[in-house]
């Protein structure tokens, strides 16, 4: 980053999670990734770069290894003048979700991470001919631990992010607990690739976004939010699925819709020639440790149908108890 064009009017908020925020340049496609932290805990520079590096070192050593060359952008560690920093941080303040404004922005260190902004393509001439549509998840930690070193029963069975669901109801964070289990989404397994896609396009909260042209028309910042509409989304999908116009409005144009989208996200994941990527998903988590969370409401629906779900993740009966 070039220090004497820092201009802080040209970039705008785009998103933040619990630990880092994320701004936008409106001209160029790339995004800037701070820290944040509670008010009472500071950090040093060198403590706060060294974080940021390890992220970096993180996507270069392991997420390249696992899901290849082509498929990940580690970015870098940028050093930005502070009074820049200050003055993005006063710009963007009143757009951060009210939820989220128990931590602060780190004005102190002037480190940042210098990204892609996979959400725009820098290919103007495009643009104007198809529309770019970018779909971002946040998968979550989707394995549920074997090690006898966890020692509560329960940790066994149930997946963290489904527990933390509840939590996050109950603590007022979210509306309603999601239908959404991360190892359906890392099974491999279509039908229950489908139902886990489906299930964040019905309760996204902060773990899938649809933008644009680099603008979200698909996703929710808190639990204060409106609900999202599929029939909105669908409007804005349409063209990329029925370009003749084929289909009149109305509902079953909508699940269409919705239905073509979570085929074509599932393709994507489950296909792929680079080193490690389609691979990973096919093999799942190898042969210890369950493939199956057992607050997924879809393997939920399997039990009370007299069905188990496989190794694979396909499904089997469950046996029958003779009388004695």
């Amino acid at each position: 980053m070039e220090e004497g064009k820092m201009d802080e009017n040209e970039w705008g908020y785009h998103g933040e999670g619990n630990k880092s925020l994320v701004v936008a340049h409106a001209q160029r496609c790339v995004v800037l990734r701070f820290l944040k932290f509670p008010p009472n805990r500071k950090k040093t520079s060198e403590e706060i770069f060294q974080h940021l590096q390890n992220i970096v070192d993180f996507g270069k050593n392991v997420m390249k290894e696992f899901l290849g060359e082509n498929y990940v952008h580690c970015g870098e560690v940028v050093q930005l003048p502070l009074e820049f920093v200050k003055q993005l941080c006063l710009k963007i303040q009143s757009e951060r979700p009210e939820s989220r404004c128990d931590k602060d922005l780190d004005t102190l260190s002037g480190y940042a991470m210098c990204l892609p902004n996979l959400t725009r393509l820098q290919t103007y001439g495009f643009v104007e001919h198809r529309p770019i549509l970018c779909v971002e998840i946040k998968p979550k930690c989707g394995f549920i631990p074997f090690s006898s070193d966890v020692t509560h029963e329960m940790k066994h069975k149930v997946c963290r992010y489904c527990m933390h669901q509840h939590l996050k109801v109950a603590t007022g964070k979210w509306r309603q607990i999601s239908r959404y289990c991360p190892l359906d989404l890392y099974s491999g397994n279509k039908q229950r690739m489908h139902f886990a896609l489906k299930s964040l396009l019905q309760e996204a909260q902060n773990n899938l976004k649809i933008f644009k042209n680099g603008e979200l028309i698909y996703g929710c910042k808190d639990a204060r939010s409106p609900v999202t509409d599929w029939s909105e989304l669908a409007h804005h999908l349409k063209p990329f699925f029925f370009p003749s116009n084929g289909l009149a409005s109305g509902p079953h144009c909508t699940r269409a819709v919705i239905r073509e989208l979570v085929h074509v996200i599932t393709r994507v994941l489950l296909s792929g020639s680079d080193k490690g990527r389609a691979g990973s998903l096919r093999v799942g988590l190898g042969p210890q440790g369950p493939r199956v969370c057992g607050a997924s409401p879809f393997s939920r629906s399997l039990r009370c149908q007299g069905a188990d779900v496989g190794p694979a993740g396909h499904r089997r009966p469950l046996p029958s108890v003779q009388p004695g």
